[in-house]
């Protein structure tokens, strides 16, 4: 899963497991910094292919 920001180009895509708890920081962080609304999304199936 990937996590967006729907007010600026802000987004972190989906690490391993050892990482999320630094994911959910970085996410927080940005939440708290700037008010800005996260989404959770899926990542992309073919990331190199363009729509």
């Amino acid at each position: 899963m990937q996590k967006r920001c729907l007010n600026c180009d802000w987004a972190i895509h989906s690490v391993e497991a050892t990482q999320r708890e630094e994911q959910s920081r970085e996410t927080i962080e940005h939440f708290t910094e700037t008010g800005h609304t996260i989404v959770t999304m899926p990542e992309p199936i073919n990331p190199g292919v363009p729509s």
